[in-house]
């Protein structure tokens, strides 16, 4: 391809012999700015004819040969805009939007030089070749990456928006199968908490909790529905992450939150076959329970026998038919003369010397193995390439008897039918299963819920039964009359119940590109995807769980011994199945066109989505795996089964109507949208974007249905200006940008009609009824979301030091919100677009080589971002102290998820605690008035960062990350605030209870036994949220450390190698928390109303992978 431009002068930061004319034409490539890199297209002299016409006359006498062929990065991708230039000539040239290029020349060029934006220069010795595919290495020092929007793609030089480029030199050594987990750390603004939990420069919404915050998923240019595990890591290209509205409004009322864009991989058209293989295993081992901090057993015995006092009743007193503690039966037994001191004391010591730990730990957990497998095949020609990807992985966790495995493929095919007509097609697929036993309940299941002397074995390794619900004299009378043997065994009922779960996902995508003219293109776009799941839960009719049903729902006629089985014999089923199907189609013109010093480009287009969502259950007793028969009943009578076999008489246990259902969700979307951008002389860019969305889940309100979402923005390449040529050479670039722009969020809770949910059947009316979910809403919009965002790159001591540096202001309104109603309109509360917050924010990337030698390498990253929400205009939590203070609150003048808690006063006299009121003038065991909390903090992060360190010696590779989440608070665990002694093992805190008058004299002492009725909400939640409970949430963890061998292609190379790698990857060795108690940050849970508990920590991991290419 050539390109003929007009030019009136050409500067350069350093002097150049070439002397111009003013009006003269020259051809010259599309990126200029290029040739600061290769002086050679410059040392010429030209003189050529103002009459273009004459020119091509002129080239098409001193054309002699062509040269053509496809220059691609080292991922095979295609380059656009490649600069091509000849050290012997001034001939000039660009590739295409693939790679292509084809130039006439004469006999004087031999060397060809090529150079690209956030590449390294390639020079190439061509001789008399015609023919040339070329492979350029990037240069990660270089500011001038290649972003890809999902819409187009544009030099990270022109782009005035917010933008982080991650690509896979940053996530090299990185081998972890969760894709968020690779990317954590890597670029300011990505939040991750978890595997399934991030978000980008903070949440703008108070809908759909983690889902309605996250940020739109881009695969390829197209949204993405399914799920992210459901992505192979290793065919990931790279990933862009667009933040601001200048990025992301192309996207409209999805781009609030943020875009995820990433691109897989494509072939590389280089005429040759390229195979790839990764793979790596990853070993976890079982997480330290001693974390949790709980009694052992003979501390559990002492604390039962102690607080025995505070148990009402004799041993005659004993419900015969119920299952009781054995501790508890000795203690009253002592109590009631049965047996003496000694006795007692003898018995005691045996739950004393008994502990079930290590028996839960070897039945229960293993370490955890996970396996990977991929490989990827790449090649093809200037007509077509293509990219094929087969992955597999299995996994066995820490956790006995269950297991999973995932396996996949990819088919990317580009073709190049004639020079104005491109077609690519790329398939996808992935394939989970998952199975296990679920008998045996869970490991945290019994080693928190049954006393440490409950063993499962005896000492002969026989499988003791579990004390559960009845007693013996109860299980004795049930299978008197005919009933199942209750008896219940972990160990002997694992395997009666159990569970399948089954997974897919496809996606196809279908493009072409009609090209009109080097500078105007059309875009037709066309993706479907489809998940589909099935899930099967079922229980033999020798599990408990059934035995247990049948037994409870029985009825027996004591007169006539007539028994009368209203669950049928058998088992049951639960089965789950469900699909989302959705496309999208799109229609978009590109045009861009470089003249002089203007360079012009715009892309128009239209967009149709379509998303459903479908799903089923059934529930089936008396079933039969086998045979896969079952037996109707008749579920009403299950509504008010009373006179049964169960320890109340009553049957409430299994609703028939939980697991039976059928629904589904149809969400239409339809947008138009364009941008544009403008840049001069490699000085200025201007921006603008504009698109207006239209949708089934918004209102009919005209004044609302078209409004548009648009963005505005303008950079400064302040060291590409002329009066700074000479002045600082050690300033490689400078560039300023300022971007503002509204972007949206679709609401999915209410519609612009009546809405109600789907019909189901009550007790009440004995027939089937409905309830209004919404009431109308013809003015229900999309939130909107106004970003102001300014930044500097900068990049000094020729690209040694490079960063960027960013402030940003969100300011969302229409926030949907519940606002409370006028009770005789039919409705409590109605969900309004009435609310506002904003998000401010900083962000800072640094990126340094600090040491270069011919042998060894240091270079370091650091990320840090800020951010602060608050909500200034709504009221999502009900105005009471409890609502206040349960969870995490949404409270106008606060952040999101606040965290108040009670302003603790110590105990009274009776071991009760107390609490500020009235403004901390009085104290009591009860806070009625919301201005008597105090506001503790946000649960959210408020500052994040990383910092990496990459150490490269000879064929050896370091790389280690540090990350840091701090600013933010967490309930840690409290001591228990008991109504009656505990059966079960619980925080060592409790030790420390309140026993006498006097005790609450140190202020580290908890609340003692009631010895009475506690109300959860009333009495006891005060005491788990009041403040002295609350932690600071700062941590640092060393995340990940990388170790990576490569072997030296001169001892590979004889077994058709052309790279061979073996990595040693290492997790969560590391951890440093604020908190002087203890706590992991990361490894808190919640329970009740948002009161603190631990959980198992995440340990530290290891994987060993390797990577050839062939």
């Amino acid at each position: 391809m050539l390109i003929l431009i007009k030019m009136k002068s050409i500067r350069t930061k350093t002097p150049s012999p070439l002397s111009l004319k003013k009006g003269k034409w020259l051809r010259v490539c599309c990126i200029l700015a290029c040739t600061l890199a290769n002086p050679y297209a410059l040392k010429v002299n030209a003189s050529v004819p103002e009459d273009n016409s004459a020119l091509v006359q002129q080239n098409s006498k001193q054309v002699q040969r062509r040269i053509s062929g496809r220059i691609v990065d080292d991922t095979g991708e295609g380059l656009p805009g490649v600069a091509i230039a000849f050290k012997e000539s001034a001939r000039v040239g660009v590739t295409d939007s693939d790679g292509y290029f084809d130039i006439p020349l004469t006999d004087k060029e031999k060397t060809m030089v090529a150079t690209f934006v956030g590449m390294k220069p390639l020079t190439v010795i061509i001789g008399a070749k015609k023919k040339l595919n070329l492979v350029m290495e990037s240069d990660q020092h270089s500011l001038s990456d290649v972003i890809v929007t999902g819409y187009q793609t544009l030099s990270k030089e022109r782009a005035t928006g917010s933008f982080s480029l991650i690509t896979p030199e940053k996530l090299k050594g990185k081998l972890q199968s969760n894709i968020m987990q690779r990317l954590e750390g890597a670029a300011p603004g990505l939040t991750v908490l978890g595997t399934n939990n991030f978000f980008v420069r903070g949440i703008t919404t108070l809908r759909n909790g983690a889902s309605g915050y996250e940020p739109l998923i881009v695969v390829d240019g197209m949204p993405f529905e399914g799920s992210l595990a459901s992505i192979n890591p290793a065919t990931i290209r790279s990933v862009t992450l667009l933040k601001d509205a200048a990025a992301a409004s192309i996207y409209g009322a999805r781009a609030a939150n943020g875009v995820i864009v990433i691109t897989t991989i494509s072939g590389n058209g280089a005429g040759k076959v390229n195979v790839r293989y990764d793979a790596n295993v990853k070993f976890t081992p079982k997480a330290d329970m001693g974390y949790l901090n709980l009694m052992d057993s003979k501390e559990l015995v002492d604390f039962q026998k102690w607080s025995f006092k505070y148990v009402q009743g004799t041993y005659n007193d004993l419900n015969k038919r119920e299952d009781h503690n054995p501790l508890w039966e000795v203690l009253l037994k002592h109590r009631a003369g049965m047996i003496d001191d000694a006795q007692m004391e003898k018995e005691l010591e045996v739950f004393r010397n008994l502990d079930n730990r290590e028996q839960l730990d070897r039945f229960y957990r293993r370490t955890g193995v996970e396996h990977q497998h991929n490989v990827s095949i790449t090649g093809g020609n200037e007509f077509n390439s293509y990219a094929l990807t087969l992955n597999y992985a299995g996994v066995t966790p820490t956790a006995k008897y269950v297991s999973s495995s995932n396996y996949g493929f990819t088919l990317r095919d580009e073709m190049k039918f004639f020079k104005w007509l491109k077609t690519d097609l790329s398939l996808a697929a992935n394939f989970t299963r998952g199975k296990g036993d679920a008998g045996a309940g869970s490991f945290e299941g019994s080693y928190l819920g049954m006393p440490s002397y409950y063993m499962l074995q005896d000492a002969d390794g026989r499988p003791l039964h579990i004390k559960h619900r009845k007693s013996e004299y109860e299980m004795q009378r049930l299978m008197g009359i005919g009933l199942n043997d209750e008896h219940y065994s972990p160990i002997t009922n694992r395997q009666e119940e159990f569970f399948e779960n089954n997974s897919s996902y496809y996606r196809m995508q279908l493009g072409f590109n009609v090209i009109f003219a080097p500078w105007l293109n059309l875009d037709v776009r066309y993706q479907t995807e489809k998940s589909y799941y099935r899930d099967r839960s079922v229980a033999t009719k020798y599990s408990y769980k059934m035995r247990h049903l049948i037994n409870d729902a029985a009825q027996y006629n004591v007169a006539n011994k007539e028994l009368k089985l209203n669950i049928p014999a058998g088992g049951m089923l639960v089965e789950k199945r469900g699909d989302n199907p959705s496309y999208t189609f799109r229609t978009q013109l590109n045009f861009a066109k470089e003249i002089g010093k203007h360079y012009v480009t715009a892309i128009a287009g239209a967009e149709r989505r379509q998303e459903l969502e479908r799903a089923t259950s059934v529930n089936y007793v008396g079933y039969d795996d086998q045979t896969l028969g079952y037996k109707p009943v008749n579920t009403l009578m299950f509504f008010d089964l009373q006179g049964t076999q169960s320890l109340s008489g009553y049957f409430t246990e299994w609703d028939p109507l939980q697991d039976n259902y059928v629904s589904e969700f149809d969400n239409r979307f339809v947008a138009f949208y364009a941008n544009a951008s403008y840049a001069y002389d490699n000085r200025y860019d201007f921006t603008g974007s504009i698109r207006i969305d239209q949708s089934n889940l918004f209102g009919t309100d005209p004044k609302y249905q078209y409004r548009p979402l648009w963005s505005l923005g303008a950079s400064w390449h302040l060291s590409n200006e002329h009066f700074m040529a000479g002045r600082a050479d050690w300033l490689n670039n400078l560039t300023l940008r300022l971007t503002y722009g509204i972007g949206g969020n679709v609401p999915k809770n209410g519609g612009p009609f009546l809405t109600i949910r789907e019909a189901a059947y009550t007790d009440w009316s004995k027939d089937f009824f409905a309830e209004i979910k919404n009431p109308p809403n013809k003015s229900l919009r999309w939130e909107k979301t106004a970003t102001l965002n300014v930044g500097v790159d900068f990049s000094v001591l020729n690209n040694r030091l490079w960063g960027s540096l960013e402030f940003y202001n969100k300011n969302t309104t229409d926030l949907l919100a519940y606002r409370t109603s006028d009770y005789t309109l039919g409705w409590e509360k109605v969900l309004l677009n009435y609310g506002s917050m904003y998000n401010r924010g900083v962000e800072l990337a640094l990126g340094s080589t600090n040491v270069v030698t011919p042998n060894f390498k240091w270079d370091t990253s650091l990320n840090f971002s800020y951010n602060k929400n608050k909500l200034v205009d709504v009221e999502d939590s009900e105005t009471t102290v409890h609502a206040y203070s349960s969870g995490h609150a949404n409270v106008m003048g606060y952040p999101i998820n606040a965290l108040f808690s009670y302003k603790y006063a110590g105990l009274n006299d009776t071991g009760r605690p107390q609490y500020y009121v009235d403004g901390g003038k009085e104290k009591d065991q009860s806070v009625s008035n919301v201005d008597d909390l105090e506001f503790s903090g946000t649960t959210t992060p408020v500052y994040t960062g990383s910092l990496t360190n990459t150490i490269s010696y000879r064929n050896f590779e370091l790389s280690f990350m540090f990350v840091y989440y701090g600013g933010h608070v967490f309930r840690g665990e409290a001591a228990q605030f008991l109504m009656f002694p505990t059966g079960s093992n619980i925080a060592k805190e409790t030790l420390n209870l309140w026993k006498k008058p006097g005790d609450e004299l140190n202020p580290e002492t908890t609340p003692g036994i009631a010895g009475s009725y506690l109300d959860m909400a009333e009495d006891q939640h005060p005491w788990y949220a009041a403040d002295k409970h609350v932690q600071k949430g700062d941590f640092i963890k060393l995340r990940d450390v990388s170790l990576t061998y490569n072997f030296s292609k001169r001892l590979i190379s004889h077994l058709g190698l052309t790279s061979l790698a073996l990595t040693l990857q290492a997790q969560n060795l590391l951890t440093w928390h604020a908190n002087n108690k203890g706590f992991d940050p990361e490894a808190m849970g919640e329970y009740g109303y948002g009161w603190g508990k631990r959980v198992p920590r995440m340990p530290a991991t290891w994987t060993l992978g390797i990577s050839a290419n062939f």
